[in-house]
């Protein structure tokens, strides 16, 4: 996948405002064991169909059935 990034007048976003939570004492050994699970975790073993695929001049619009 290609990471591609418009100019500021084209496109930009805005951070929604939110409360700082705890950070959790754990999170460098999942980083560290993330690498482990890389293979049937997260997107790649995630059940979907496509059911609308609308590719537009400064984005996708994609609808999916999960």
């Amino acid at each position: 996948m290609e990471i591609i990034r418009f100019s500021p007048e084209i496109s930009r976003y805005y951070m929604l405002p939110h409360k700082e939570e705890a950070k959790n004492p754990g999170r460098f050994s999942i980083l560290e064991a993330a690498e482990n699970r890389i293979e049937d975790d997260g997107l790649n073993s995630l059940k979907y169909e496509v059911l609308t695929f609308n590719p537009m001049p400064l984005y996708t619009y994609i609808v999916v059935q999960l």
